[in-house]
């Protein structure tokens, strides 16, 4: 039987703990500690350099994720993160000590803000582009765009040639801050996608620590990604060839921070803008739960990763997956799921109290539409056909940011007519395909 002192158990013990900086390195026992890691864990700045070294090197080989001649694309974003990644994959491709695997590195800026001018951003390109030559990989800028839309790549020579280079991504209209950095980071992901897929990359690193894991797990789940868990948050994202890995995704932030300091790293923020309330939305909100978790409990983190990895589905068999976060749809449930449920509440809410006794939830959606004025039923007819290309969470994206006839998902994102055409062809000859 649980008993209450075995709750609190850990926050006893740190209570009673003595204060550790200073302290002799639990490595090699002879310099004084320089930094303690989880209250308990003092290493001198040589010890904890070699310890995160390995911790990031150990979890690439592991899992035999790169191998020699691979060409690998870098998210970077000049955060303290992004700026030890790029460290780290430098310092462990010119030490010829150890047999690593060799692989080519190409670094790539996505430019995210809107209400700078064209001179303010050529200041922002040059200063990342300063703040890494000293590793001498090529950097290229892009632009934050619409699914469908061209992707610009610029190098250094182009910046001075650069005239016009505008943002324009209509999303001002989502009602919901959640939804519009759920939107946000799905269009980030899939410019890596494309860039890489321009570059004849195979492999995209990014620079998501165990912190940034923790809280979009939490996130996630309460935004109904659960059945896209494993890959939105694992090791490893795979999409067609390429594939996304998280090296820093074991490490905390105050390891990189400690890492950065004791190496000298500087790092630029892009954005200077204050930040929005904490309260603002899901995604912040999970941030400030972990955090504030972790400051009494140091194995927060690590818990909600190590559990967070253990959650998987049952993928199906159908290659369909949603055209805007490209993951696995979830639409494929039993009648009468929560996911009807939902529709059916929402579909409800919409029109008023209506019955029907039919238990079917196509009857039922069909009754519902033929009952309300004929522009209100298409309305709900086409938000419902676009929903169906959609996961349950972007599809809540979708009915978030539809203003009038007019809908940005159909008119800058990408080509319904042709996805709807594509999957008809091949419901239509699936029976003849081996």
């Amino acid at each position: 039987m649980c008993s209450v002192d075995s709750c609190y158990k850990e926050e006893t013990l740190h209570l009673k703990s003595e204060n550790l900086l200073g302290a002799k390195c639990r490595k090699c026992n002879e310099k004084s500690a320089e930094v303690v890691l989880q209250r308990k864990y003092p290493y001198c700045r040589e010890c904890f350099q070699v310890y995160f070294s390995h911790k990031y090197s150990g979890g690439l080989g592991k899992a035999k994720l790169i191998r020699n001649g691979d060409k690998v694309l870098v998210a970077f974003n000049g955060s303290p993160y992004s700026v030890c990644l790029i460290d780290l994959i430098y310092r462990s491709l010119v030490d010829d000590r150890k047999k690593k695997p060799r692989f080519d590195v190409n670094i790539v800026f996505m430019d995210d803000n809107c209400n700078i001018s064209v001179n303010e951003r050529i200041e922002i390109f040059k200063s990342i582009s300063n703040l890494i030559s000293s590793y001498g990989y090529p950097i290229y800028f892009t632009r934050l765009c619409g699914i469908g839309d061209e992707i610009v790549l610029l190098k250094n020579s182009d910046l001075n040639s650069m005239v016009s280079y505008e943002l324009n991504l209509p999303i001002s209209d989502i009602k919901s801050e959640t939804s519009r950095q759920d939107l946000m980071l799905k269009l980030k992901k899939e410019i890596l996608f494309k860039v890489a897929e321009q570059l004849n990359c195979n492999k995209i690193f990014t620079a998501e620590t165990g912190d940034h894991i923790a809280s979009s797990i939490l996130s996630n789940l309460a935004l109904g990604r659960g059945k896209q868990l494993s890959s939105l948050t694992g090791m490893v994202e795979k999409r067609k060839d390429i594939v996304l890995i998280r090296p820093l995704r074991e490490c905390s932030k105050k390891e990189i921070v400690f890492y950065n300091i004791f190496n000298k790293l500087n790092s630029y923020n892009t954005n200077p803008i204050l930040e929005k309330d904490k309260y603002s939305s899901i995604q912040k909100l999970s941030e400030l739960f972990v955090t504030d978790l972790q400051c009494s409990f140091p194995s927060t983190v690590s818990t909600v990763v190590s559990t967070g990895n253990k959650l998987s589905v049952n993928q199906s068999d159908s290659d369909r997956c949603c055209i805007l976060c490209q993951n696995a749809l979830d639409s494929d449930v039993p009648q009468l799921s929560a996911i009807d449920a939902l529709k059916i509440s929402n579909l409800a809410s919409k029109v008023g109290s209506k019955s029907t006794s039919t238990n079917d939830f196509s009857q039922f959606e069909n009754h519902i539409c033929s009952e309300v004025k004929p522009t209100h039923s298409q309305k709900l007819l086409y938000e419902e056909s676009l929903s169906k290309l959609l996961c349950h969470s972007c599809s809540t994206i979708l009915k978030e940011s539809i203003s009038g006839e007019e809908n940005w998902f159909n008119n800058k994102l990408f080509q319904i007519d042709k996805v709807l055409q594509m999957r008809k062809m091949h419901d239509d000859i699936k029976d003849f395909l081996l």
